[in-house]
């Protein structure tokens, strides 16, 4: 199964938590060696778009809705993306990445 091409990235989401320093779960510095900064929080979220011609794997359905995994390489970086389909939306949306091995 493939998330839709217009799944819901948000900037916030890129620039305000995956991109920004953090004291706990810090994803800034393992993104930092694929390029991605903040200030150019649009490229990853370009080419996290690029990672919905994968297929996905569900994952966890609780009250907030269903989640999926897709495991892919942005630039030169292995990640597992998480997103959330949330109850009584049509689009998933992005909610984090993590490395992968």
């Amino acid at each position: 199964m493939k998330l839709p091409e217009n799944s819901v990235i948000t900037q916030e989401k890129l620039a305000d938590y995956v991109l920004k320093p953090g004291k706990s779960n810090d994803k800034s510095k393992f993104l930092a060696l694929g390029g991605y900064f903040v200030e150019n929080w649009q490229e990853l979220g370009t080419d996290l778009r690029s990672l919905l011609q994968l297929d996905t794997e569900p994952a966890q359905d609780n009250e907030y809705g269903q989640f999926f995994e897709i495991c892919g390489n942005l630039r030169n970086l292995k990640v597992k993306t998480i997103w959330l389909l949330e109850r009584g939306t049509e689009l998933p949306r992005f909610i984090t990445l993590f490395p992968f091995p």
